[in-house]
């Protein structure tokens, strides 16, 4: 149990820190701390929602949905 917790709080910081590099300098060169590739940001439905995910299939993914 332990362990998912730790994997929960590594996939968290690097979500947190890819968002804040990129509202604060317009990119960003963050990897995925499971895979190592970099991760990348999708804009969905004219800017209502989003997604953080590596380019590796399966592995980190970080979803965001507005009204």
């Amino acid at each position: 149990m332990e362990e998912i917790t730790a994997n929960k709080e590594m996939k968290i910081n690097a979500v947190d820190k890819f968002l804040d590099d990129l509202d604060r300098y317009g990119k960003s060169d963050v990897k995925c701390p499971f895979c190592g590739t970099p991760l990348k940001y999708y804009e969905y439905a004219n800017g209502m929602s989003y997604e953080i995910r590596c380019q590796t299939p399966n592995c980190l993914r970080s979803c965001c949905r507005g009204i």
